[in-house]
């Protein structure tokens, strides 16, 4: 990926996409796991297990989604100053 990077053929994820992306991590999943996002990074927090929370979390993640601010969400990332 880096040399990706550096040839600049590597452009990052919107927000909303990385929301997207975690919705199809958590819909394709089939093994027992818990699923945590509470860390200053992450734009939401989504806690549950799979596969028992399968159908609240993707819930959550759709709404997430559906009424997410991508510039707002991208002020948030941007300001976070460990980052």
């Amino acid at each position: 990926m880096y040399q990706e990077i550096q040839k600049g053929n590597w452009k990052e994820e919107s927000e909303i996409e990385k929301l997207i992306e975690l919705k199809t991590l958590v819909e394709n999943l089939t093994i027992n796991t818990r699923i945590v996002t509470d860390g200053a990074s992450n734009l939401i927090q989504v806690r549950g297990n799979l596969p028992a929370d399968k159908k609240k979390l993707i819930k959550h993640l759709e709404y997430q989604i559906s009424n997410a601010d991508e510039a707002s969400l991208r002020e948030y990332r941007v300001n976070l100053r460990h980052l």
